[in-house]
């Protein structure tokens, strides 16, 4: 069995023409729901139908690239991805594969840094690639708005978790693992009933970090689809995980959120 945070694919995307220049099919939709906020829009390159989103990550420097497809996938894949974004700033992820709620549809995740927005600012321009995933290229339209949007959505979303607007002004950072995720969890963590069943899925999750750097009060944001895979996420994190505590521009350690992702994976 293998657990994995992320993982990369073995072969690269075979070069290709890029995609036609899809064209939007509605207007953007935000929305503030199940502890996130995500902007998303209808696109179609005339051969295609996609939807395109945005979900910023909080307490993150990372911000999450969501394309839902018509492309059928079985639990869980995790493929090589690149954006290109403002034109020809070339972005390395990887792309989390997974299903989607809607029959026939797959859902696909993509990890960047939030300095992306800053590159679609000056130039709406976004193509995205994988190996076996989606490939589409879009003029992101009336893109200001929406990042505005999605900061004031983000913001509250925050002071929904005890930090407030305040408190946000006044913090120079977020809780920092002291170790990569991978370091918090092992093969053997994985529960013996839902490795049997070979059951998958990605967790995400919230704790609060205390001033000490010790985590605390884990709540499930997204479940991964099985309770005793997300019981084991906040238990091992919990159990395991250590921080550099937030802290605010004097210095001084204070209490935050802190919000994680993580896969099981049978491989």
């Amino acid at each position: 069995m293998l657990i994995c945070a992320s993982a990369v694919a073995s072969t690269a995307a075979a070069a290709a023409a890029p995609p036609p220049i899809a064209q939007p099919t509605g207007k953007w939709v935000v929305e503030f729901e199940h502890e996130r906020c995500t902007a998303a829009r209808a696109y179609s390159d005339g051969v295609t139908q996609f939807v395109l989103g945005f979900q910023p990550r909080p307490t993150l420097d990372l911000i999450e690239v969501i394309v839902a497809a018509p492309t059928a996938v079985r639990g869980m894949a995790f493929w090589n991805a690149q954006l290109w974004a403002g034109g020809n700033q070339r972005i390395d992820t990887t792309a989390i594969a997974t299903t989607s709620a809607k029959p026939g549809a797959s859902r696909y995740g993509m990890d960047v840094e939030r300095k992306i927005f800053a590159l679609l600012l000056r130039n709406p321009d976004l193509r995205i690639d994988s190996d076996q995933g989606p490939r589409l290229h879009v003029r992101l339209t009336d893109f200001p708005e929406v990042t505005e949007t999605l900061k004031e959505c983000e913001a509250g979303l925050l002071a929904e978790w005890g930090l407030s607007r305040e408190m946000q002004e006044s913090l120079a950072s977020f809780p920092k693992p002291k170790a990569s995720l991978d370091a918090y969890f092992g093969n053997y963590d994985y529960p013996t009933k839902a490795g049997n069943r070979g059951a998958e899925g990605t967790v995400e999750a919230r704790v609060t970090v205390n001033i000490d750097g010790k985590p605390t009060d884990c709540h499930i944001m997204r479940t991964s689809g099985n309770k005793e895979l997300d019981d084991a996420t906040c238990v091992n994190f919990v159990r395991r995980a250590r921080f550099e505590p937030a802290r605010d521009k004097s210095g001084k350690p204070v209490v935050s959120p802190y919000v994680f992702r993580f896969s099981w994976y049978v491989g």
